[in-house]
Parts: C-alpha cells; structure tokens; sequence
C-alpha cells in the first residue's frame, strides 16, 4: 500500500492512497506526480522535493524502493524557506506571495495565489494559470484580483528582481 501525502510550512495531509500496480510501469515517477496534480497541489519545474518514508526513515524518492516495501509513504514536500518567500497580501482568504527562489523568474512574471492547501500561479503577461484550485470561484477571484492590481503587482514583481540581481 502507498500512502500519498503533501507536506507545506502549514499543513501535511494525507491525499489517499493506492498500490504499485495501479501507476503506469514504464512511468512510475509522472504517475505518482499526477496524482498530485488531480488533488490540486501545483508541481513547479523540475525540481520536485519527493521522499520514501519507511518506517519513519525518509529518502529521497527512488523507484525501488517503491518496489521492495509492502507499506510506505511518498511525501512531496512544498516547504518554502522563509527567506525566499515574499508575501504580497491577503485578501478573502486567499495569500498571494512571490517565490524568489525559483530558476528563470526574471522571465516569467507571476504571483502565486494560495486558498487553503491549493496553489495557483497566475502569470502576469496574460493570466494564465499554472495549477488549479478544487474551489473555481475561488480560482477565478484570484485571477480577477490579479487583473485588478497588476500595475501594483508588476511593480512589486520588479523590485524584488532588482533586488535579486
């Protein structure tokens, strides 16, 4: 049995569980990152903070070890260090926050929008979204603040890259 669970600086939940057999075998890896996406946990890039917990021993995620224990966990751990971590507001309910510790940020502008465990990011350029919320109206009140403050946004998008440089 696997037990998939998600681990943020708020919250670690449990996302359900499964068995080995039911992940495409020729892609174990997109398959379990997948299950994470359905349940709404926004994966950015290609680094991807995943473990194998046995026994209450954590490392860091390999296929065999999926493959020569009975009962484990996978944990994808969305911790930010505080440090590269800028809050922007907080505005019914939902955080919105840059990350600058991300690679190519400079090129992409955008904010993240974060309503209980789910996160979206929405770029500035042209609203779209990386991610999504189970909650739509919560999804499009987030996109509707960010058309609504982008000047705001832009600038402070622009000053925490001038800071980085």
């Amino acid at each position: 049995m696997i037990e998939y669970k998600y681990l943020s600086n708020t919250q670690k939940n449990t996302l359900g569980y499964g068995e080995l057999d039911e992940l495409d075998k020729n892609d174990i890896l997109n398959s379990i990152l997948q299950k994470y996406k359905d349940a709404g946990i926004m994966i950015e890039g290609e680094n991807v903070n995943l473990y194998v917990i046995i026994d209450d021993v954590w490392f860091d995620f390999d296929v065999a070890l999926l493959k020569s224990n009975e009962d484990i966990i996978v944990l994808l751990s969305d911790v930010i260090p505080p440090q590269s971590a800028v809050n922007y507001d907080y505005y019914q309910s939902i955080k919105y926050f840059f990350r600058t510790a991300e690679k190519g940020h400079e090129y992409n502008p955008h904010i993240h929008a974060q309503y209980d465990n789910q996160k979206i990011s929405i770029y500035l350029n042209d609203y779209h979204i990386d991610g999504k919320m189970s909650n739509p109206a919560k999804q499009n009140q987030a996109v509707k603040y960010v058309k609504r403050h982008h000047q705001a946004i832009l600038k402070k998008w622009n000053e925490i890259m001038e800071k980085q440089s």
